[in-house]
């Protein structure tokens, strides 16, 4: 049966207006309640899309690197140097350099916390450029060029009280003969605070020159290469292979997938779990386009009576009424896809906007009640456990796929009610009308 006649009296039914007619503003607000379901599942996915993907590249370019190279036996840093240097020289190997971590204690005016020390190159803010640019310096410059240098996170400079060009001590132990251990106090001059902005990421972090790292932990610490590669977020075990093929018994090469897994599997099931609720929602709200269509129908019954009459057999009422759910879920679409990326795409200044209104409701009530104003304010998304800014990122696919989804879904809802009044009898109609 052709589409045509169907489609016409579809577009008539929506567009014909007349007084008491209920069901075609139960349609419009079908139209609405599709439109507003789908901008939080947009909003949802856009964001955790971004908040996923800025958290997880800062922790491979900052953190974990693209891949690590270990030895567990304990190596001289020269020989990390020059396992470093022929592993740089290989395809599709962007950037290799040794690198050392350690742990000691952090001393400053306002009093000493543990420390993650992290020994790199002097140069490797200026040659690693995913390093910079996702580490950003807050006060200061990112120089190591003197032994005693050290560059630390804005979190630890605010538990420690430090400022740039101050100085802080860190406290480490050295094993001397016969198991015996001795403490060792090693004053650094802070030329910069740095910001990831993602506290976990972080934390109590310090950078200081890989020589002297090599010093102040080469037989406490754990040395590694740092590997670059061109793409990290295709499948790296082709390079991985390549790169385990050129080196010694005793050197292990790890992934970014192996390092941060849990992490980025936790990040990925909360992702699932909150668009399953958005969609849940969406399925409540397709199901108003149901009860909108049954409402047409009654109101309509006469006019199917006549149809049916004329030679409108049930296939020809059926396709009526599911291309006005067809036409009613992609209003409700398309509307709701503009306004939730619009909103996706401001998110942040959304959230700048809602904080500043409930910092001035939670300042007004203070006053009122003590007189005085609080002292700090509320913030929606703190870096402890979210990204300062979220990143935006419009995903296309996943885009096209939802407001696929909806229409799917609306067309869905329009089944029943257009089968009962495909089955409707002509002449059941007309004694009752």
């Amino acid at each position: 049966m052709r589409t045509g006649p169907s489609l016409y009296v579809a577009i008539r039914t929506l567009w014909i207006r007349k007084k008491g007619r209920k069901g075609l503003g139960r349609l419009l607000g079908a139209v609405i309640g599709i439109a507003l379901s789908l901008v939080p599942l947009i909003v949802v996915v856009e964001v955790t899309n971004g908040m996923i993907e800025g958290i997880t590249r800062r922790y491979v370019e900052i953190g974990s690197y693209h891949l690590q190279i270990r030895n567990y036996t304990g190596v001289p840093g020269e020989e990390v140097k020059r396992a470093a240097s022929d592993i740089s020289r290989l395809d599709s190997v962007t950037l290799a350099f040794p690198s050392i971590d350690g742990i000691a204690l952090g001393r400053g005016p306002s009093g000493t916390v543990g420390v993650f020390v992290r020994g790199i190159p002097e140069d490797h803010y200026q040659v690693d450029t995913g390093f910079r640019k996702y580490l950003e310096i807050k006060s200061g410059s990112f120089s190591l060029e003197q032994s005693n240098d050290v560059v630390i996170s804005s979190l630890l400079a605010e538990k420690l009280g430090l400022v740039t060009g101050g100085k802080i001590v860190i406290i480490t132990s050295r094993e001397l003969p016969g198991g015996r251990y001795i403490m060792r106090p090693t004053i650094l001059n802070i030329r910069g605070i740095c910001s990831s902005g993602y506290q976990e990421l972080d934390g109590t972090t310090m950078y200081i020159n890989i020589d002297k790292a090599f010093r102040l932990f080469g037989d406490a610490g754990h040395s590694l290469i740092g590997v670059k590669v061109e793409d990290p977020y295709s499948d790296i075990s082709r390079i991985k292979r390549m790169i385990q093929g050129t080196l010694k018994p005793g050197w292990f090469v790890i992934s970014w997938h192996d390092l941060e897994r849990g992490m980025y599997e936790s990040f990925r099931t909360t992702k699932n779990l909150l668009t399953f609720i958005m969609i849940l929602i969406l399925l409540v709200a397709s199901v108003n386009i149901s009860s909108a269509l049954v409402m047409i129908i009654l109101e309509k019954k006469q006019e199917i009576a006549i149809l049916k009459s004329v030679g409108g057999g049930p296939g020809f009422i059926m396709k009526i009424y599911m291309i006005i759910g067809f036409i009613t879920g992609t209003i409700g679409t398309i509307f709701g896809i503009a306004i939730g990326m619009f909103t996706a795409v401001h998110v942040n200044e959304l959230i700048s906007g809602i904080e500043w209104l409930i910092n001035l409701g939670y300042q007004l009530v203070n006053i009122i009640i003590s007189g005085s104003l609080p002292e700090g304010g509320i913030k929606l998304l703190s870096s402890a456990h979210y990204l300062d800014t979220i990143p935006i990122r419009i995903g296309f696919r996943e885009i096209s796929l939802i407001g696929f989804f909806a229409i799917f879904l609306s067309v869905l809802a329009s089944y029943l009610p257009a089968r009962q009044a495909g089955k409707m009898k002509p002449i059941e109609i007309m004694r009752k009308h």
